[in-house]
């Protein structure tokens, strides 16, 4: 057994994402720092981030898979307070058992100037994972599942709503349509809303040659690649003008700034422990 056997996903993304985060905290720090590359957004190896590397086997065989977990912002998690926590929770959902919330492929606290803030980041490593046909939320089956589908429903048409306010921009972000894009959006604005800066990275992975085309090929075309994909995919969700631009989107003062990257992170199913 390997360390990427022990993952939900043992291809794609999900591997690369615990590589990207695993080693020494100055190098993951930096790692992070140089990805977003902004001049005034600096993660420090002082900053907590979800997941902290690979899965780990110990002495006597077992396998410690914590470092690999992904962050649920509104679940206890050291990375934001225990406030903002709450707030998440109850504007996301109105019955918390048995209900599951947004996984970030990885979270990390940040400098935004100097005030502190945090970067989240949504990665994909080929373009199937983002549906050609955009779905919508699942329906739920239960009462309580039911009601927690209206909380949610609310929570993103009134993040789509103060984010039409805050940009002059065209939304649409919906419970029923590129829900995942959606949730993305609306939890980035409600973090801000709450005081805490955030960049959102959609990320996309480089020569997953694991994965079936369209992958991104690490050339000079790459960038280009991802980048049209994923404006494809957004149109008519997502204004374009939002994507890297200069100035970040206000929320009463508070900067949220969507960004489109790509990463070159090597990983080999045939080879993944010299990774």
């Amino acid at each position: 057994m390997t360390w990427w056997q022990q993952l939900d996903k043992t291809s794609g993304s999900r591997p690369r994402s615990a590589l990207l985060m695993d080693g020494d905290r100055e190098l993951v720090a930096d790692r992070l720092t140089r990805l977003v590359n902004l001049p005034n957004v600096v993660v420090n190896p002082e900053h907590r981030w979800m997941p902290t590397g690979k899965p780990f086997q110990n002495a006597d065989g077992t396998w410690d898979k914590s470092p690999a977990n992904e962050a649920k912002l509104s679940c206890p998690n050291p990375l934001v307070d225990e406030a903002t926590r709450i707030e998440l929770q109850s504007w996301w959902l109105e019955f918390t058992g048995g209900a599951n919330v947004p996984n970030w492929d990885i979270v990390s606290q940040c400098l935004i100037g100097s005030t502190a803030g945090l970067l989240l980041i949504e990665a994909k490593a080929h373009g199937g994972e983002l549906d050609e046909k955009p779905t919508g939320k699942r329906p739920p089956t239960t009462l309580n599942g039911w009601k927690n589908h209206q909380r949610i429903g609310r929570a993103i048409a009134d993040a789509s709503a103060e984010l039409q306010s805050a940009t002059g921009l065209p939304w649409a972000i919906s419970r029923d349509r590129c829900y995942q894009l959606s949730n993305r959006f609306a939890w980035s604005w409600k973090l801000a809303s709450l005081g805490t800066p955030v960049v959102l990275v959609y990320l996309g992975f480089l020569d997953a040659i694991e994965m079936p085309e369209p992958r991104f090929h690490a050339d000079e075309k790459s960038e280009h690649c991802w980048n049209s994909t994923l404006l494809r995919y957004s149109a008519g969700v997502v204004p374009p003008q939002v994507w890297d631009a200069a100035d970040p989107i206000d929320i009463d003062g508070v900067p949220f700034m969507p960004l489109i990257r790509t990463y070159s992170q090597p990983f080999n199913q045939n080879n993944a422990e010299a990774t």
